[in-house]
């Protein structure tokens, strides 16, 4: 059991702020608040002062403010299957649909 961190920012350099958990456990839940909406956020997450996981790919956009009429782009799975070709093509369908706009949620 660790006491689970998740350290976060508006940029991957330059993550400035952290939040950890209040006890030790083996399943880890921090929740962020006082975000600004409809912003990209960079973060790590990891434990004590070891962050574990980091880079460019980790990062969360919050939802725009609301009463937005901003697009809002979802990409929503059920059954992933067994491993396979079916898995690969349909992760390649989604890159290739959001090459040049990402989902916001996934």
């Amino acid at each position: 059991p660790t006491v689970g961190r998740v350290w976060f920012g508006r940029d991957a350099s330059q993550l400035n702020r952290s939040l950890g958990e209040t006890q030790a456990g083996l399943e880890h839940s921090v929740t962020l608040t006082n975000l600004q909406p409809g912003t990209r956020y960079a973060y790590a997450i990891g434990h004590g002062d070891t962050r574990l996981a980091t880079g460019s790919d980790y990062y969360v956009q919050t939802a725009p403010a609301s009463g937005s009429t901003q697009p809002f782009r979802i990409w929503a799975l059920a059954d992933f299957g067994f491993p396979g070709d079916r898995q690969t093509q349909t992760y390649q369908a989604y890159r290739n649909a959001t090459a040049t706009r990402p989902a916001d949620l996934w």
